[in-house]
């Protein structure tokens, strides 16, 4: 639960455990607190750390708090504050008990059914599209149109409470003014299986654009298929462009006439023919639905959720209540879960001290050991008036750096809670590498007695003789000190057990010695694993560095123009930037400009700090004429688009083109045409 979040501290909630964890953020399930003891459960959704300082992605999630909160509506997940905490944006919102749309369908299929039942998809479908109404709606307090459009309307981003309840959830790309994120004219946003013709045209995004992916989202509910089922991201949006819709009812027979008809309004090509709000879809919905289902009421979905997802329901409260468990005992001012410590008893870090190279400084290393004893069980050797109560940190330094705890520099320090509470005398000239191993060994060997030996049911502890300068302390744990470049949150995995997870370095652990060496891996998101195989000594720290991969990279267009549509076989594209490429790769990057030449470069991603491309002037497409007659006439194809009938004479881009002439009653006639810049050519076919 402590590497789920539970028990740390942002702003003024603590976190319960982490819900979900995308690309760019991470959810949490929270709690907040407020005066007289008031709580209330919220949702915090914050940028990971290794995007909390790209200012992109903090515009995004900005943008995201900004235009959600002036929306209040039952089919809204409900936006409370934007809060920022160690440079580091995140959003408190509304906490919906339930599960993502998408989930619900996943298991569905794994039960062996292709659909919901036809009345819950019609009811989701329509109070998704009230809540997008009420957006669409949406004005400002001069009065005027905000025109927000969410962009991304998908079961991903549909929450279905256990209640019954439908909530429309994550606007990070919608669009609406003011935004400080803007999209370039032509830029792709949203999820490719989920988008309106418009959008794969690269054309201005109006509120029928949420319509449409509604239709989508419908359609799926419906049939349990996928409208566009693409090859390649290239594919996709050719499909979308092209609106190669079907029926609901060639995959299901059993979707009423009645509502393919709403399906198939709502996935018109033409956005002018298409429902002309998410109102006048809802209307429709509800109408049928009053027709076909008179007596389903809401909280039916409710049920149907709590039916399926029992299990999931038993496990969320158990979690929660372990949650609390570990917010009790980190204490009521807790900022972050303890250090992971092994179930092993703690043991006293002693310290190999290399001898002195330089006697003004010293030249001894730093041994730092923090742990936690009961102070009321202590050997009586360190005398503290008045004696403290609880649990508090033991520190044990050694060596020079300790010289600003003291007048002089002091052989070894006893810290509790960073007080300095023992120290030994410096050593005399010649002696100080011995003097000080039997300080610290002396030290280590009382301290490490008294953890191993301290239980809270047993009697008092007898005071303890100190050991001789050359003992050896039979500790069983060694050091370990992480660092990592670039500083981001880390999973510390020893030996196939992951120890601690999403800590910021540098990370100090305590583990336990093998006697082989034992492989570290550390592991951070959008970065490659880093494995090193280290050899632990007991009683000593050692020190790791390493230099983390990024997996993905990013590509920067320079000298983008309005109207243009970039298109990229990976990643996702992000107005000037393609992010999220893969290290390593080739990438096809195209720009399509009206009129205008496509420019195309093939790049080889091999740097983490991204690539920069200058798409340079645009160049007009050379065009020229291709004129296609026959007699009697014909109906004409070319490249399988239907120009008419003959005579056809028409402008075209340079390049070869595919003719097909077709007449009723004879087999079809196909020709190939070369077209030339500033030049006419002609196909004449006489049947």
């Amino acid at each position: 639960m402590r590497q789920l979040g539970a028990g740390r501290k942002l702003g003024r909630y603590t976190l319960l455990r982490r819900i979900a964890s995308g690309g760019m953020a991470e959810v949490y399930a929270a709690r907040s607190h407020g005066v007289s003891g008031f709580e209330k459960k919220v949702a915090i959704k914050k940028i990971l750390p290794q995007y909390s300082t790209n200012e992109r992605f903090v515009d995004m999630l900005v943008d995201e708090a900004k235009i959600a909160v002036t929306l209040s509506h039952p089919n809204i997940a409900q936006i409370y504050e934007l809060g920022l905490e160690d440079e580091t944006y995140y959003i408190v919102m509304e906490f919906v008990d339930g599960r993502p749309l998408n989930r619900l369908l996943q298991k569905v299929d794994a039960r062996g059914h292709r659909t919901i039942p036809i009345e819950h998809a019609v009811h989701v479908v329509a109070e998704v599209s009230k809540g997008l109404y009420h957006a669409h709606e949406q004005r400002d307090h001069r009065g005027q149109k905000l025109g927000i459009v969410h962009r991304d309307v998908s079961p991903q981003n549909v929450m279905i409470a256990y209640t019954g309840d439908v909530k429309l959830i994550d606007f990070g790309i919608a669009r609406a003014e003011g935004r400080a994120a803007q999209t370039n004219v032509g830029t792709i946003k949203g999820k490719l299986r989920y988008l309106a013709p418009e959008i794969a045209l690269g054309l201005e995004p109006d509120h029928r654009v949420d319509v449409y992916c509604c239709g989508i989202v419908l359609f799926e509910l419906l049939t349990g298929e996928a409208l566009y089922a693409p090859r390649t991201d290239v594919e996709a949006i050719e499909m979308a462009s092209q609106a190669r819709t079907r029926s609901p009812r060639l995959a299901n027979p059993q979707v009423p006439v009645e509502l393919e008809d709403i399906v198939m309004r709502a996935l018109v090509r033409d956005r002018d023919h298409r429902y002309p709000s998410a109102k006048a879809l809802s209307n429709d919905l509800r109408r049928f639905l009053n027709t076909y289902a008179p007596a389903f009421v809401g909280n039916e979905l409710g049920d149907y959720m709590q039916a399926l997802f029992g299990n999931e329901v038993d496990e969320d409260r158990r979690l929660d209540g372990l949650a609390e468990k570990v917010i009790l005992e980190n204490g009521p001012n807790s900022i972050a879960p303890p250090a992971f410590r092994p179930s092993l008893p703690p043991q006293p870090i002693a310290a190999e001290v290399p001898p002195a190279t330089n006697t003004q400084s010293g030249g001894y290393r730093e041994i730092v050991s923090r742990t936690e004893i009961p102070l009321d069980r202590t050997p009586a050797l360190i005398s503290l008036d008045p004696p403290p109560s609880g649990t508090q940190a033991l520190t044990v330094l050694a060596g020079q750096t300790t010289a600003g705890l003291a007048d002089a520099p002091a052989l070894g320090t006893v810290l509790l809670d960073d007080k300095s509470v023992l120290r030994a005398p410096a050593p005399p000239p010649g002696k100080a590498p011995a003097l000080l191993v039997a300080g610290v060994l002396v030290l280590g060997g009382i301290f490490g007695w008294a953890l191993m030996r301290a239980d809270p049911n047993s009697g008092p502890i007898a005071p303890v003789a100190p050991l001789p300068a050359d003992a050896v302390p039979a500790g069983e744990m060694g050091g370990l000190m992480v660092e990592v470049s670039p500083n981001v949150a880390i999973d510390v995995t020893i030996d196939g057990v992951l120890i601690i997870e999403r800590a910021m370095p540098p990370v100090k652990l305590e583990v336990p010695v093998t006697d082989a060496p034992q492989s570290i891996v550390l592991t951070a998101p959008g970065y490659a694993p880093h494995e090193q195989l280290r050899k632990l000594v007991k009683g000593n720290q050692i020190l790791i560095t390493a230099a983390l991969d990024p997996l993905v990279s990013h590509i920067l267009l320079t000298g983008l123009d309005p109207g243009a549509k970039v298109v990229s076989d990976s990643g996702q594209v992000e107005g000037d930037m393609i992010t999220g490429v893969e290290l390593g790769s080739t990438v096809t990057v195209r720009v399509q400009r009206r009129g205008m030449v496509d420019w195309v470069s093939k790049v080889q991603i091999d740097k983490a700090e991204g690539v920069q491309l200058d798409i340079g002037r645009a160049v007009v497409v050379p065009r020229g004429t291709l004129r296609v007659a026959s007699y009697p006439y014909s109906d004409v194809y070319i490249n399988d688009r239907n120009y008419g009938r003959t005579p056809v004479e028409t402008q075209l881009p340079v390049g070869k083109y595919r003719v097909m002439l077709k007449r009723e009653g004879k087999p079809a006639v196909r020709r190939t045409a070369d077209v030339a810049a500033g030049k006419q050519s002609e196909v004449v076919h006489t049947w």
